[in-house]
C-alpha cells in the first residue's frame, strides 16, 4: 500500500509554554500524534490544513467543555458523544470512563451480520446464474455448429442463401449474448472480490477513527468485541482524562419516562431526538424516541443526561414506524466490567 503521510504543526499552549505537536498519517493509513519532530516520516510529508487537536497527556473533558459550553445535562450528553469511522462504515459511540473506553455496537467497526449473509448469498445466486448462462451458451454454440453442417446439404438449392442469412444472423446475436455474459461475469467477480477483501480488512481492523464533538479527529483502538450481544470496547489514550457519561439504571426507569437518543444519524453530527420509554424485551430497553442509521452504538439517556443504553437497532413493520431498541447499560457493565 502507498504511503500517504500528512503533517499538520500547530501551536497549543499547554502549563505554562507552547509546544509543537505534528499529525500524520502512517503506512497503514492510521492518523498518529507527536510532538518530537524526529517520529515524522522521512519522505512524502504534505503539509494539511485544518484545525489542531489538542496535545495528548492534557484534559480532554475540560477542552471540550470550554469549547462546546454545555449548558444543560442533555447537552453534557452530546458532549460525551463520538462519531466512530471504519471500513465497515460509521457509526456513534460514547465515552463510559475517564480512562478513555468507548462503547459502541459491535456492527459500528465489524458490519451488519445480516447485510453480510444477504450479500454473500446474493453472489452466489449470481454465481450459480452466471454458471447456468455459461451452459446454455455452450449448447447454443454447439447447435449452431450442427446447423452450419447441415447447411452444406442445401448449398446448392434455392433456400440456401435464406438459411445461411439466417445462421449468420444467430451467430451474430450468438457472439452478443457471449461479450455480455463475459462482462457481467467479470463485474460480478471483481464485486465478489472487493467484497471478500473488505470482509477481510473489517475482521482485522483494530484501530479506528474517531471524531468528537468539536469535530477533532483522533485515533482508537480495540479493546474487546462481545460475542453475545451487539457490543464493543473501543479506547482512546494519551489523556489525562476524557468526558464520560454517568451511570442511570434502566431498571428504575418507569413506562412513559422522557428519554433521549444521541448519536449520528444520516451524516447529521451530534443529533438528539426524545420520546418515552416504551417497555423492555430481554436485554433491551425499548423506545420510541427516533433511533436512524447512524445512531447505533449512541447514548439512550434519561433526563438528567445520564446513560440508560446503548442505540441498537429499530424494529419496522409495514403497519407503522416502530420502536426502537437499546441494550441496557446493565448488559455493558456486565459484560465489559474486567476492563474498567
Amino acid at each position: 500500500m502507498k504511503q500517504i503521510f500528512l503533517c499538520l504543526s500547530f501551536l497549543f499552549f499547554l502549563g505554562n509554554g507552547w509546544c509543537e505537536v505534528f499529525k500524520y498519517r502512517d503506512e497503514n493509513g492510521v492518523l498518529r500524534f507527536t510532538d518530537d519532530p524526529a517520529e515524522l516520516p522521512p519522505k512524502d510529508v504534505k503539509v494539511m490544513s485544518g484545525t489542531a487537536s489538542a496535545r495528548s497527556g492534557g484534559d480532554l473533558e475540560a477542552r471540550l467543555i470550554k469549547n462546546l459550553k454545555p449548558v444543560t445535562a442533555i447537552e453534557k450528553a452530546v458532549l460525551c458523544t463520538v462519531l466512530v469511522k471504519s471500513t465497515a462504515g460509521q457509526g456513534t459511540g460514547f465515552f463510559y470512563t475517564h480512562a478513555g473506553h468507548i462503547i459502541t455496537n459491535r456492527h459500528v467497526i465489524r458490519g451488519d451480520a445480516r447485510h453480510f449473509n444477504a450479500t454473500k448469498k446474493q453472489y452466489d445466486a449470481d454465481a450459480e446464474q452466471i454458471k447456468s448462462y455459461q451452459h446454455k451458451l455452450k449448447q447454443e454454440g454447439q447447435r449452431i455448429q450442427t446447423s452450419r453442417r447441415e447447411l452444406e446439404i442445401y448449398q446448392h438449392t434455392p433456400i440456401y442463401q435464406q438459411r445461411l442469412q439466417t445462421l449468420r444472423q444467430w451467430e451474430k446475436e450468438h457472439e452478443h449474448r457471449q461479450r455480455k455474459y463475459k462482462q457481467a461475469k467479470k463485474s460480478i467477480e471483481q464485486n465478489r472480490r472487493t467484497f471478500n477483501l473488505t470482509q477481510s480488512q473489517i475482521g482485522l481492523a483494530r484501530t479506528f477513527q474517531i471524531e468528537l464533538a468539536d469535530h477533532t479527529e483522533l485515533s482508537v483502538y480495540l479493546v474487546a468485541v462481545s460475542e453475545k450481544y451487539d457490543l464493543a470496547l473501543l479506547r482512546l489514550q494519551g489523556f489525562t482524562k476524557t468526558p464520560a457519561l454517568k451511570d442511570g439504571s434502566s431498571k428504575t426507569m418507569h413506562y412513559g419516562a422522557e428519554v433521549y437518543a444521541v448519536g449520528n444519524p444520516i451524516r447529521q453530527r451530534n443529533t438528539v431526538t426524545s420520546g418515552i420509554m416504551s417497555g423492555f424485551a430481554d436485554q433491551f430497553i425499548k423506545t420510541n424516541a427516533h433511533i436512524y442509521p447512524g445512531n447505533s452504538g449512541g447514548p439512550l439517556v434519561n433526563k438528567a443526561g445520564q446513560v440508560i443504553g446503548v442505540n441498537t437497532f429499530k424494529k419496522i413493520t409495514h403497519k407503522f414506524e416502530g420502536l426502537g431498541y437499546a441494550l441496557s447499560i446493565e448488559t455493558v457493565k456486565q459484560e465489559f466490567s474486567r476492563y474498567f
